[in-house]
């Protein structure tokens, strides 16, 4: 599978070299940009599909929020995704209600027997 890259680790623009666009080179990494940005898309925000995203406002930014409820939020986003095999590990490092910021890392094991994942904030 095949995708223009974007900086998943920085601002999330199109990764460009000199003045070409570049493509994913494996499955792990068109998979691990998949996932991120599903975990930065909110509920209804897709107006093709306003069932899709995470539930930000619903269940992530509310007052006294379950974080248990919240990973298992974004597992589920993980383990939908055909080639996944297994999550190996799921954190989540900080959670700042006071700046509305939650940080996790996440590492899952691919069909393929690749290793994936990143820490996404």
């Amino acid at each position: 599978m095949r995708d223009l890259i974007i900086d998943i680790k920085g601002n999330g623009d199109l990764v460009k070299e000199m003045y070409d666009l570049k493509l994913t080179e494996t499955d792990g990494e068109f998979l691990e940009q998949k996932l991120w940005i599903k975990f930065k898309t909110f509920l209804g925000e897709l107006w093709l599909n306003i069932e899709k995203g995470i539930p930000y406002f619903e269940a992530i930014l509310v007052k006294n929020p379950d974080l248990v409820f919240i990973a298992t939020i974004f597992k589920e986003q993980i383990q939908e995704e055909p080639l996944i095999d297994e999550i190996l590990n799921f954190d989540i490092i900080e959670f700042d209600s006071v700046h509305r910021k939650i940080t996790f890392s996440w590492k899952a094991k691919m069909l393929s027997g690749e290793i994936i994942g990143g820490e996404v904030g």
